[in-house]
């Protein structure tokens, strides 16, 4: 609560077209590719991701959403998680210490055997960091800050069978007068729908990283 008429929808649709025994697909889920039609799987989620705050808040979006999360630091971290363990999907973020999200993306593509599906997180709107990802193989694009919303439409053709949608650029607005509110509203109100413990955790990573 708040029920959110959009997520109370997608729950509805996710529901009504799942096999009624609701078994995975394992070969789906260890390759990668979307599990077989009408049937929904567990994914194995890798978070690419060296800001402990949005990390953090990936891991209780999957959480809520039904998968399995796996935490790394670094685009280095990333290549050998994948090269160790079958993920469906990464979410790689772009600006990381060691090695980029660009430049780890291009390294699981050169790995042998299946491949997961590469979800490039990024700040950026910018044409060329977006043709960057592309030419190193990431199949989405996902733009800061990830909204449950969001994440769960890109997430759901690979746990219930079928082809994703590439999410719109969003449009730059312009700043208010005297300077953009540290706290977007909507977005706080979206992070209640975690919980009381998930919010009051989450905000006070949040509060602390502003203090280190």
């Amino acid at each position: 609560k708040p029920v959110r008429p959009d997520r109370l929808l997608n729950t509805l649709c996710t529901v009504l077209t799942a096999a009624p025994t609701g078994a995975a697909d394992p070969a789906g889920a260890a390759s990668g590719r979307p599990a077989s039609s009408g049937t929904t799987s567990r994914l194995r989620v890798l978070v690419a991701e060296d800001h402990a705050v949005n990390a953090r808040l990936m891991s209780l979006y999957l959480d809520q959403l039904g998968h399995d999360c796996h935490h790394v630091e670094n685009g280095e971290q990333a290549v050998e998680a994948v090269l160790d363990g079958a993920y469906d999907v990464v979410l790689m973020d772009a600006q990381m210490p060691v090695m980029g999200g660009v430049d780890a993306t291009a390294a699981i593509r050169a790995l042998p055997g299946p491949q997961p599906v590469i979800m490039a997180v990024t700040a950026s709107v910018l044409a060329s960091d977006r043709a960057a990802f592309l030419a190193a193989g990431a199949d989405l694009f996902l733009t800061k800050p990830v909204r449950l919303a969001v994440l769960e439409q890109a997430l759901s053709p690979y746990a219930t069978g079928g082809s994703p949608s590439l999410p719109a650029a969003p449009v730059a607005e312009a700043a208010a007068p005297g300077g953009p509110s540290p706290l977007d509203a909507e977005t706080v109100e979206e992070l209640r729908d975690l919980g009381d413990d998930g919010f009051r955790h989450l905000y006070g990573q949040y509060v602390a990283s502003l203090e280190s």
